[in-house]
Protein backbone atom coordinates (compact mmCIF):
# COMPACT_ATOMS: atom_id res chain seq x y z
CA UNK A 1 0.00 0.00 0.00
CA UNK A 2 2.88 2.40 0.72
CA UNK A 3 3.93 2.05 -3.11
CA UNK A 4 0.51 3.59 -4.01
CA UNK A 5 1.72 6.82 -2.40
CA UNK A 6 4.76 7.37 -4.03
CA UNK A 7 5.00 10.69 -5.79
CA UNK A 8 6.22 8.24 -8.96
CA UNK A 9 2.30 6.98 -9.00
CA UNK A 10 0.18 9.66 -11.04
CA UNK A 11 -3.48 10.01 -11.54
CA UNK A 12 -3.26 8.71 -15.35
CA UNK A 13 -1.50 5.66 -13.69
CA UNK A 14 -4.41 3.18 -13.32
CA UNK A 15 -3.36 0.03 -10.53
CA UNK A 16 -4.94 -3.46 -10.66
CA UNK A 17 -4.08 -6.02 -8.27
CA UNK A 18 -5.18 -9.63 -9.04
CA UNK A 19 -5.92 -12.41 -6.66
CA UNK A 20 -5.18 -15.99 -8.44
CA UNK A 21 -5.72 -17.78 -4.78
CA UNK A 22 -8.86 -18.91 -3.46
CA UNK A 23 -9.07 -15.55 -0.97
CA UNK A 24 -12.10 -17.42 1.20
CA UNK A 25 -10.01 -20.55 1.44
CA UNK A 26 -10.32 -22.85 4.58
CA UNK A 27 -7.75 -25.72 5.84
CA UNK A 28 -9.51 -28.50 8.08
CA UNK A 29 -7.19 -30.28 11.43
CA UNK A 30 -7.85 -32.73 9.34
CA UNK A 31 -5.16 -31.96 6.67
CA UNK A 32 -2.58 -31.82 9.43
CA UNK A 33 -3.14 -34.44 11.05
CA UNK A 34 -3.41 -36.77 8.14
CA UNK A 35 0.17 -35.15 6.73
CA UNK A 36 1.88 -36.55 10.20
CA UNK A 37 4.84 -38.85 9.16
CA UNK A 38 7.03 -39.95 11.86
CA UNK A 39 9.46 -41.53 9.44
CA UNK A 40 10.10 -37.93 7.44
CA UNK A 41 9.66 -35.51 10.37
CA UNK A 42 11.12 -32.57 9.39
CA UNK A 43 8.82 -32.38 5.78
CA UNK A 44 5.48 -33.10 8.73
CA UNK A 45 6.99 -30.41 10.36
CA UNK A 46 6.44 -27.74 7.24
CA UNK A 47 3.06 -29.47 6.51
CA UNK A 48 2.17 -28.31 9.68
CA UNK A 49 3.40 -24.74 9.89
CA UNK A 50 1.36 -24.70 6.23
CA UNK A 51 -1.82 -25.37 7.89
CA UNK A 52 -0.99 -23.60 11.25
CA UNK A 53 0.00 -20.63 9.02
CA UNK A 54 -3.42 -20.59 7.54
CA UNK A 55 -5.02 -17.57 9.67
CA UNK A 56 -1.93 -15.62 9.82
CA UNK A 57 -2.22 -15.46 5.85
CA UNK A 58 -5.80 -14.83 6.02
CA UNK A 59 -5.44 -11.91 8.82
CA UNK A 60 -2.98 -10.39 6.27
CA UNK A 61 -5.55 -11.02 3.37
CA UNK A 62 -8.16 -9.08 5.59
CA UNK A 63 -5.35 -6.36 6.13
CA UNK A 64 -5.32 -6.10 2.69
CA UNK A 65 -8.63 -5.80 1.42
CA UNK A 66 -9.40 -3.42 4.55
CA UNK A 67 -7.02 -1.24 3.46
CA UNK A 68 -8.26 -1.46 -0.40
CA UNK A 69 -11.47 -0.19 1.20
CA UNK A 70 -10.44 2.71 2.80
CA UNK A 71 -7.85 4.15 -0.09
CA UNK A 72 -8.99 4.75 -3.49
CA UNK A 73 -5.47 3.91 -4.67
CA UNK A 74 -5.96 0.43 -6.09
CA UNK A 75 -8.71 0.88 -8.99
CA UNK A 76 -9.73 -2.65 -9.60
CA UNK A 77 -9.06 -5.56 -7.72
CA UNK A 78 -9.64 -9.05 -9.89
CA UNK A 79 -10.59 -12.32 -8.25
CA UNK A 80 -11.16 -15.79 -10.76
CA UNK A 81 -14.86 -15.98 -10.25
CA UNK A 82 -17.79 -13.79 -9.22
CA UNK A 83 -18.82 -16.15 -6.46
CA UNK A 84 -15.43 -14.83 -4.99
CA UNK A 85 -16.02 -11.01 -5.66
CA UNK A 86 -19.50 -11.39 -4.39
CA UNK A 87 -17.77 -12.76 -1.22
CA UNK A 88 -14.77 -10.16 -0.40
CA UNK A 89 -17.57 -7.42 -1.23
CA UNK A 90 -19.93 -8.81 1.54
CA UNK A 91 -17.34 -10.20 3.84
CA UNK A 92 -15.10 -6.60 3.94
CA UNK A 93 -17.75 -3.86 2.33
CA UNK A 94 -15.78 -3.56 -0.62
CA UNK A 95 -18.02 -1.16 -3.60
CA UNK A 96 -18.17 -4.07 -5.82
CA UNK A 97 -18.00 -1.56 -8.54
CA UNK A 98 -14.03 -1.81 -7.53
CA UNK A 99 -13.95 -5.39 -7.80
CA UNK A 100 -13.69 -7.56 -11.28
CA UNK A 101 -13.69 -11.41 -12.22
CA UNK A 102 -11.81 -12.95 -14.73
CA UNK A 103 -11.12 -16.58 -14.82
CA UNK A 104 -8.23 -18.25 -15.76
CA UNK A 105 -7.84 -19.39 -19.60
CA UNK A 106 -7.29 -22.74 -21.32
CA UNK A 107 -6.20 -23.12 -24.57
CA UNK A 108 -8.31 -22.73 -27.58
CA UNK A 109 -5.91 -25.03 -29.38
CA UNK A 110 -7.29 -27.75 -26.57
CA UNK A 111 -10.50 -27.02 -27.06
CA UNK A 112 -10.55 -27.11 -31.01
CA UNK A 113 -9.52 -30.79 -30.76
CA UNK A 114 -11.89 -33.22 -32.02
CA UNK A 115 -10.07 -36.20 -31.72
CA UNK A 116 -11.74 -36.33 -27.78
CA UNK A 117 -15.23 -36.18 -29.13
CA UNK A 118 -14.92 -39.52 -31.31
CA UNK A 119 -12.14 -41.07 -29.40
CA UNK A 120 -13.44 -43.71 -27.22
CA UNK A 121 -12.77 -43.24 -23.63
CA UNK A 122 -11.00 -46.30 -21.56
CA UNK A 123 -12.40 -47.42 -17.92
CA UNK A 124 -9.69 -44.52 -16.23
CA UNK A 125 -10.15 -42.36 -13.04
CA UNK A 126 -7.71 -39.69 -12.87
CA UNK A 127 -6.46 -37.41 -10.88
CA UNK A 128 -3.77 -34.58 -11.71
CA UNK A 129 -1.55 -32.29 -9.84
CA UNK A 130 0.73 -31.50 -7.28
CA UNK A 131 1.33 -34.65 -4.69
CA UNK A 132 0.88 -32.75 -0.90
CA UNK A 133 -2.22 -33.84 1.56
CA UNK A 134 -2.34 -29.78 2.18
CA UNK A 135 -4.19 -28.87 0.11
CA UNK A 136 -4.91 -31.81 -2.23
CA UNK A 137 -5.91 -34.36 0.03
CA UNK A 138 -4.40 -36.77 -2.06
CA UNK A 139 -4.38 -39.47 0.97
CA UNK A 140 -7.96 -39.65 -0.27
CA UNK A 141 -7.04 -40.84 -3.32
CA UNK A 142 -6.39 -44.69 -2.39
CA UNK A 143 -9.47 -44.95 0.38
CA UNK A 144 -11.67 -43.45 -2.96
CA UNK A 145 -9.61 -46.44 -4.97
CA UNK A 146 -10.13 -49.23 -2.46
CA UNK A 147 -14.25 -48.55 -2.42
CA UNK A 148 -14.00 -48.67 -6.06
CA UNK A 149 -11.49 -51.06 -7.24
CA UNK A 150 -13.62 -54.45 -5.65
CA UNK A 151 -16.70 -53.44 -7.06
CA UNK A 152 -14.84 -52.47 -10.75
CA UNK A 153 -11.95 -54.59 -11.19
CA UNK A 154 -12.04 -53.70 -14.80
CA UNK A 155 -11.23 -49.99 -14.11
CA UNK A 156 -8.23 -48.38 -13.32
CA UNK A 157 -6.80 -45.25 -11.03
CA UNK A 158 -4.29 -42.98 -12.74
CA UNK A 159 -2.15 -40.30 -10.65
CA UNK A 160 -0.42 -37.70 -12.46
CA UNK A 161 2.41 -35.57 -11.20
CA UNK A 162 4.94 -35.33 -8.29
CA UNK A 163 5.23 -34.10 -4.87
CA UNK A 164 6.39 -33.97 -0.89
CA UNK A 165 3.65 -36.41 0.00
CA UNK A 166 4.23 -38.67 -2.50
CA UNK A 167 5.92 -41.09 0.32
CA UNK A 168 2.58 -41.01 2.20
CA UNK A 169 0.90 -41.46 -0.87
CA UNK A 170 2.77 -44.89 -1.83
CA UNK A 171 2.70 -45.78 1.55
CA UNK A 172 -1.15 -45.83 1.84
CA UNK A 173 -1.46 -47.75 -1.36
CA UNK A 174 0.55 -50.59 -0.41
CA UNK A 175 -1.41 -50.80 3.10
CA UNK A 176 -4.58 -51.00 1.37
CA UNK A 177 -3.20 -53.39 -1.01
CA UNK A 178 -4.50 -51.64 -4.15
CA UNK A 179 -3.92 -52.72 -8.02
CA UNK A 180 -4.98 -51.46 -11.58
CA UNK A 181 -3.56 -47.90 -9.76
CA UNK A 182 -0.43 -46.29 -11.38
CA UNK A 183 2.09 -43.21 -10.50
CA UNK A 184 3.18 -42.05 -13.14
CA UNK A 185 5.73 -39.05 -11.90
CA UNK A 186 6.11 -35.76 -13.40
CA UNK A 187 5.15 -36.00 -16.85
CA UNK A 188 2.78 -34.62 -19.96
CA UNK A 189 -0.81 -35.19 -18.45
CA UNK A 190 -2.54 -34.73 -22.04
CA UNK A 191 -2.48 -38.14 -23.09
CA UNK A 192 -3.97 -39.43 -19.97
CA UNK A 193 -6.58 -36.50 -20.26
CA UNK A 194 -7.79 -38.14 -23.20
CA UNK A 195 -7.85 -41.33 -21.93
CA UNK A 196 -9.60 -40.86 -18.75
CA UNK A 197 -13.46 -41.55 -18.45
CA UNK A 198 -13.42 -39.52 -15.01
CA UNK A 199 -11.49 -36.61 -13.66
CA UNK A 200 -11.50 -36.40 -9.51
CA UNK A 201 -10.55 -33.41 -7.56
CA UNK A 202 -10.77 -34.22 -3.86
CA UNK A 203 -8.73 -31.07 -2.42
CA UNK A 204 -9.26 -29.39 0.26
CA UNK A 205 -9.68 -26.13 -0.85
CA UNK A 206 -8.61 -24.67 -4.78
CA UNK A 207 -8.06 -21.13 -6.41
CA UNK A 208 -9.59 -22.14 -10.04
CA UNK A 209 -7.70 -25.24 -10.82
CA UNK A 210 -6.67 -25.45 -14.48
CA UNK A 211 -6.44 -29.06 -14.25
CA UNK A 212 -10.48 -29.36 -14.12
CA UNK A 213 -10.51 -27.32 -17.47
CA UNK A 214 -8.24 -29.83 -18.76
CA UNK A 215 -10.10 -33.05 -18.09
CA UNK A 216 -13.43 -31.46 -19.05
CA UNK A 217 -11.83 -30.24 -22.63
CA UNK A 218 -10.80 -33.69 -23.61
CA UNK A 219 -14.60 -34.99 -22.19
CA UNK A 220 -13.67 -36.36 -18.82
CA UNK A 221 -16.61 -35.32 -16.14
CA UNK A 222 -15.84 -34.20 -12.95
CA UNK A 223 -16.22 -35.00 -9.07
CA UNK A 224 -15.05 -32.35 -6.60
CA UNK A 225 -15.68 -31.81 -3.15
CA UNK A 226 -17.63 -28.19 -2.55
CA UNK A 227 -15.09 -26.20 -0.69
CA UNK A 228 -13.97 -23.81 -3.41
CA UNK A 229 -16.76 -21.17 -4.91
CA UNK A 230 -15.09 -21.37 -8.64
CA UNK A 231 -16.45 -24.85 -8.72
CA UNK A 232 -19.95 -23.51 -9.56
CA UNK A 233 -18.99 -21.50 -12.03
CA UNK A 234 -17.32 -23.97 -13.94
CA UNK A 235 -19.39 -27.28 -12.93
CA UNK A 236 -22.80 -27.46 -13.70
CA UNK A 237 -25.45 -30.38 -12.92
CA UNK A 238 -25.01 -31.80 -16.83
CA UNK A 239 -21.46 -32.05 -16.73
CA UNK A 240 -20.39 -33.14 -13.09
CA UNK A 241 -20.54 -33.81 -9.67
CA UNK A 242 -20.10 -31.12 -6.88
CA UNK A 243 -20.29 -33.53 -3.50
CA UNK A 244 -20.60 -31.84 -0.24
CA UNK A 245 -17.33 -30.55 1.76
CA UNK A 246 -15.26 -33.80 2.62
CA UNK A 247 -18.32 -36.57 2.28
CA UNK A 248 -16.39 -38.98 1.01
CA UNK A 249 -19.23 -41.31 1.07
CA UNK A 250 -20.84 -38.65 -1.62
CA UNK A 251 -17.65 -38.51 -3.50
CA UNK A 252 -17.76 -42.51 -3.80
CA UNK A 253 -21.19 -42.83 -4.98
CA UNK A 254 -20.61 -39.69 -7.40
CA UNK A 255 -17.84 -41.94 -8.94
CA UNK A 256 -20.11 -45.17 -8.76
CA UNK A 257 -22.88 -44.02 -10.15
CA UNK A 258 -20.88 -43.02 -13.26
CA UNK A 259 -18.92 -46.25 -13.77
CA UNK A 260 -22.21 -47.90 -13.49
CA UNK A 261 -24.13 -45.71 -16.01
CA UNK A 262 -22.30 -45.64 -19.74
CA UNK A 263 -25.00 -43.58 -21.37
CA UNK A 264 -25.02 -40.94 -18.40
CA UNK A 265 -21.10 -40.80 -18.75
CA UNK A 266 -21.11 -40.59 -22.17
CA UNK A 267 -23.85 -37.42 -22.20
CA UNK A 268 -21.94 -35.96 -18.85
CA UNK A 269 -18.58 -35.94 -20.63
CA UNK A 270 -19.63 -34.23 -23.75
CA UNK A 271 -21.27 -31.79 -22.23
CA UNK A 272 -18.10 -31.36 -19.90
CA UNK A 273 -16.48 -29.67 -23.53
CA UNK A 274 -19.25 -27.55 -23.76
CA UNK A 275 -19.19 -26.16 -20.54
CA UNK A 276 -15.52 -25.09 -20.63
CA UNK A 277 -15.46 -23.17 -23.92
CA UNK A 278 -16.45 -19.97 -22.35
CA UNK A 279 -13.18 -20.08 -20.97
CA UNK A 280 -11.23 -19.93 -24.17
CA UNK A 281 -8.33 -18.23 -24.22
CA UNK A 282 -9.78 -15.55 -26.95
CA UNK A 283 -12.81 -15.15 -24.75
CA UNK A 284 -10.98 -14.37 -21.64
CA UNK A 285 -8.64 -12.03 -23.81
CA UNK A 286 -11.61 -9.88 -24.30
CA UNK A 287 -12.92 -9.64 -21.10
CA UNK A 288 -9.09 -8.20 -19.72
CA UNK A 289 -9.38 -5.86 -23.04
CA UNK A 290 -12.67 -4.74 -21.98
CA UNK A 291 -11.60 -4.13 -18.22
CA UNK A 292 -8.39 -1.57 -19.71
CA UNK A 293 -10.99 0.00 -21.74
CA UNK A 294 -13.02 0.55 -18.87
CA UNK A 295 -10.22 2.05 -16.73
CA UNK A 296 -9.43 4.02 -19.32
CA UNK A 297 -12.34 6.05 -20.17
Amino acid sequence: MSFLSHPMISENIKILQCCHINPIAKHTVRALFESIDIYKPKQSLLNIAFIINTPLRNLKLRKRYSDIRETNGIDKLVFLCDNYVNAISSRYKIDIGRLAAIPNAIDDNLLNETSSLTQKKKKTIMWCGRIAQSPKNVLFLPRLWKHLMTKHPDWEMIIVGDGIDRHLLERKIKHYKLSNITLTGNTNPYKYYRDASIFVLPSYSEGFGMVLLEAMANNCVPVVFDNSAVFNDIISEECGFIVPDLDADAFINACDLLISNEDLLLKMGQNAKQTVSRFSMSDVYNQWCKLFNELMN
